[in-house]
């Protein structure tokens, strides 16, 4: 019985000797393969960036002008400007949504029309048009906003991108 339990405690000893050379072996490798897959998410997360960085672009309104044609039937106020685009990145063709509003705040009366309009190396150029809710108004008594709302996929146009000269 005594070899029996001398032999016994050996192989206890001996296992738990190599336990831990065994279980290093597999730390070893379950920390390589971490390394290897935070390796391959950082990739991964870089080339998202790239692919999600959006360009910053200024747009900027020229020589606007509006005028109101006393239709016979519907009068309507016509807009129109030069649309200069700068910015890194900037794509060589885009579209861009403008936004035409009308506000005659006397009669309480507001129009909006939206319209899409291409820009080619930068130059664009826009005319609108918005109906009027009644003839002989003057152009003191109405408010006109041309704005650029949106671009290129939806990517929206703040106030601090748009100059007015």
């Amino acid at each position: 019985m005594r070899c029996q339990r001398s032999n016994t405690t050996m192989m206890v000893v001996c296992l738990a000797m190599l336990l831990p050379a065994c279980q290093g072996g597999k730390v070893d490798a379950i920390q390589a393969s971490q390394a290897e897959l935070s390796e391959q998410v950082a990739l991964i997360d870089a080339r998202l960036q790239t692919l999600e960085k959006r360009p910053r672009l200024d747009f900027t309104l020229i020589d606007t002008h509006t005028a109101i044609n006393e239709k016979m039937f519907e009068p309507q106020l016509e807009s129109s400007a030069q649309l200069s685009v700068k910015g890194d990145n900037m794509p060589p063709t885009f579209y861009v949504d403008v936004m035409l509003k009308v506000e005659v705040p006397d009669i309480q009366y507001v129009g909006v029309e939206r319209q899409i309009f291409p820009v080619v190396d930068g130059k664009g150029k826009l005319q609108m048009r918005q109906r009027l809710p009644q003839h002989g108004l003057k152009p003191e008594q109405i408010q006109v906003t041309l704005k650029p709302m949106t671009w290129y996929r939806g990517q929206i146009i703040s106030d601090d991108m748009v100059r007015y000269q």
